[in-house]
Parts: structure tokens; sequence; C-alpha cells
């Protein structure tokens, strides 16, 4: 199909739609602006991802900050009882060590 018979095909579509096309087409337009509206609504408060979403660019959540993970092991563990790994150096036992 040439892009000349798709452009007639379409332009008649929408210039004198039968019923079926109708739907098709309220349903296109309404899953569009359903895919707009929440795309402004996680640029202003993201709720299903860690940040704003964004077409082009490296993600920032994917890095969890240490602070965050310092504040979750202490809202879970006391402090005393967190188990602490330090690389091991020549002549020490393996393992891990209390804080």
């Amino acid at each position: 199909m040439s892009l000349q018979q798709l452009w007639t095909k379409t332009s008649k579509m929408f210039a004198s739609p039968d019923k079926k096309q109708l739907s098709r087409i309220s349903w296109g337009i309404g899953i569009a602006m359903l895919l707009k509206w929440t795309w402004d609504e996680e640029q202003e408060n993201p709720r299903f991802f860690q940040e704003r979403p964004q077409f082009f660019g490296a993600p920032q959540a994917k890095e969890l900050q240490m602070g965050d993970c310092k504040e979750w092991n202490a809202a879970h563990v006391p402090q005393e009882q967190q188990l602490v790994w330090t690389p091991e150096k020549k002549g020490e036992d393996k393992g891990l060590r209390r804080s």
C-alpha cells in the first residue's frame, strides 16, 4: 500500500466514519487523553515511579542512597545489633562483626 493510498483511506475514515470506525476513534482518543493525564500527574507528583518519568537520560532512582539505607536499617534493627561487613585484612578472621 502506497503512502497516497494510506492517506486517502485515513482521511475518508475521519471524514465519514461508520459505527465501527467511530468506536475505534473514540477509544483511541480516550486512551490518548488518559496517557497524557497520567504523564502530567507523574511529572508533578511521582506516585508510580520513584522520580519524574523521562524519555531520555539515565534515571537517578536506580541507585540507592546510603542515608536512606541506614534509616531503613535503623527502623528495623537497633544500631548495636546490626552486622557490619568490612574487607578482611591479612591475618584476621573472616566473617561479620557486630558494630
